[in-house]
């Protein structure tokens, strides 16, 4: 398994955890609402109705509504955080301005990208000879495996 596909499938994973901890959050939140309706209820009642009313009511009821505040302020947080650092909407946005600036995305042909191999080939030796080609293969290698897996990303999109 490359490092590329240990990183999506530890991303996906935490997502997944991330998604259930919102989940349970969420019943947390409805839980001590509804318990605060029912304190509160049950505070007006006894007082009210039955001319006793309950000494820890009100700070059991403030007590639960700071927690709510926090479990929601939380939750709240990280969907607004999770909607803003969507690639989906920065990159929207960062194409948008780049072409309301009247910008083009300019992709080299493979003849360009030729005589650029072959203008930095005496570099590449003087680096081959200098440090060796150990790190440069492995280099060129996580290249062409990455662009396989754009390639076939590309591929499932058009198709």
């Amino acid at each position: 398994m490359t490092a590329t596909a240990l990183l999506g499938h530890l991303e996906t994973g935490i997502a997944l955890f991330n998604d259930r901890v919102l989940v349970v959050f969420k019943w947390f939140a409805i839980a001590l609402l509804v318990s605060m309706l029912a304190i509160v209820d049950i505070a007006v009642f006894m007082h009210y109705v039955m001319n006793d009313a309950l000494s820890w009511s009100e700070e059991i009821a403030k007590f639960v509504m700071v927690w709510l505040t926090f479990v929601v302020a939380s939750g709240f947080h990280h969907m607004t955080a999770m909607a803003s650092d969507d690639p989906k909407f920065t990159a929207l946005a960062a194409y948008a301005a780049f072409k309301e600036k009247s910008g083009e995305v300019y992709v080299p042909s493979p003849e360009e990208k030729a005589q650029f191999v072959a203008a930095v080939q005496r570099l590449k030796d003087w680096y081959i000879e200098k440090f060796g080609d150990k790190w440069l293969k492995l280099l060129e290698e996580s290249i062409a495996a990455a662009e396989m897996e754009i390639a076939e990303e590309d591929r499932k999109l058009l198709v």
